[in-house]
């Protein structure tokens, strides 16, 4: 699993990136619109057959299977830090994943 800390020296450069992202999940970020962006591209489109609704679906589906990581992090964080009302942090985490 990717290790929270492994991210600090990018976000605490003030690179191009993390200025981008305002630090959140900087790189998971980057890697999604890069991908979107190819996307974009006619000779690179593999959805290219499906339906908007479609293509929106699996945009959503994409971003979280690529946003879980990081939320399960957070949850291993609060969970060693004995955060109070974890249940309602739970919660909102997995309505922010699922909504």
């Amino acid at each position: 699993m990717l290790n929270p800390t492994e991210l600090t020296p990018l976000m605490c450069q003030d690179s191009e990136l993390a200025l981008v992202y305002n630090d959140e999940s900087v790189l998971e970020n980057h890697h999604l619109a890069v991908a979107f962006k190819l996307l974009q591209q006619s000779d690179c489109d593999v959805l290219a057959a499906l339906s908007t609704k479609a293509r929106r679906n699996i945009r959503r589906i994409i971003i979280d299977i690529v946003r879980i990581p990081v939320c399960l992090l957070l949850i291993q964080s609060l969970v060693k830090y004995n955060v109070h009302c974890i249940s309602m942090c739970l919660y909102c985490i997995l309505k922010y994943i699922f909504s």
